[in-house]
């Protein structure tokens, strides 16, 4: 696949101008790339994990940019090998805990895993400032690396990061993803609690079988009360709020009341599916690092709500505030 981006001029919340050129390395001149780098010397940039998963799955792409041009700050879920061969590149990289700080777009936008901060605007900007434009920054230390032809550098997983490319000569980049225990972790979750959406069939049913799934999971993921309040705090203030400018009317959210599945008897065998299926989530869950585990909650929370069952980002957001947060904070 070709993308081809000519971003235009904007602000601290909009968009940077520069060009870029991001292709597939099998399609580049006819796949001659393809034929200079033999599948076995890419493989040895393959997380050493990526053996042991029963679906693991790898991308590589070419990046090309001219002088000046940045992308957005952003996370991949996989892990990035990134090999550097032409020209030269500032990366700036950010450690997963600083994920609200950066206020990424929700799963339902179309920038979902970008940040609604862009960078150049906002550097220079002193802390209250940017606390006033982006509520909950933090004054955190951002790691700063120039990449010059021979150069590799990774990116672990939800390590978020920003890339320009400096000097008078444009750069060329690949990436080689691939898939570690963690990256696949959230797409495992989601998929099990879809089999189970799938089976019962019925739409009003399956939404109180998902909030009763959701409530036992981030009550057994996250015990303690200010861990809950904090979590949807950076999820519907950070993410959802910040994106749609604010002016959210929390009137129009419809009462929600705790899932009836798990209160009562007639629904004691979804009850018990609930449980199997809570059971496996939170021992994938094991294997998330602690400042990881909340963005992996809310992908499923998120994905959960607007791929199963609403297509609305305010319906999304009526759902986490009433049938969730209410009752879990």
């Amino acid at each position: 696949r070709e993308e081809e981006e000519e971003e235009e001029e904007g602000d601290c919340e909009g968009n940077i101008p520069g060009l870029a050129l991001t292709v597939a390395y099998d399609r580049l001149c006819g796949g001659v790339l393809k034929g200079d780098l033999p599948e076995r010397w890419l493989e040895s940039f393959a997380h050493p994990e990526q053996r042991e998963l029963p679906r693991a799955s790898t991308s590589k792409n070419l990046w090309m940019g001219v002088p000046g041009v940045t992308t957005s700050w952003h996370y991949d879920e996989y892990a990035n090998f990134f090999l550097h061969l032409e020209g030269s590149k500032r990366v700036l990289i950010l450690p997963p805990s600083a994920y609200y700080s950066l206020h990424f777009f929700p799963a339902l936008h179309p920038y979902y895993r970008k940040s609604q901060v862009v960078w150049e605007e906002c550097e220079d900007l002193s802390l209250e400032a940017m606390r006033e434009r982006f509520p909950g920054w933090e004054d955190i230390e951002i790691q700063s690396v120039v990449l010059r032809p021979g150069d590799v550098l990774y990116l672990p997983p939800y390590w978020s990061h920003r890339v320009e490319t400096l000097g008078e000569r444009a750069s060329v980049s690949l990436s080689l993803w691939s898939s570690s225990r963690v990256s696949s972790v959230s797409v495992y979750i989601l998929n099990l609690i879809k089999q189970s959406v799938d089976a019962i069939g019925d739409k009003s049913l399956s939404l109180d079988f998902f909030q009763a799934a959701m409530h036992k999971v981030l009550h057994s993921a996250l015990p303690a009360l200010a861990q809950r309040s904090e979590f949807f705090d950076n999820l519907i203030n950070r993410q959802y709020m910040t994106a749609i400018g604010n002016q959210f009317d929390y009137s129009a959210c419809r009462e929600c009341e705790p899932p009836t599945i798990l209160s009562s008897p007639a629904q004691s065998e979804l009850a018990s599916t609930v449980d199997v299926v809570v059971a496996a989530v939170i021992h994938k869950l094991r294997i998330v690092q602690a400042d990881i585990k909340p963005i992996v909650l809310g992908f499923v929370l998120e994905k959960g709500i607007n791929k199963l069952f609403f297509d609305s980002v305010h319906v999304d957001l009526c759902f986490i505030i009433q049938c969730l947060a209410n009752h879990l904070r």
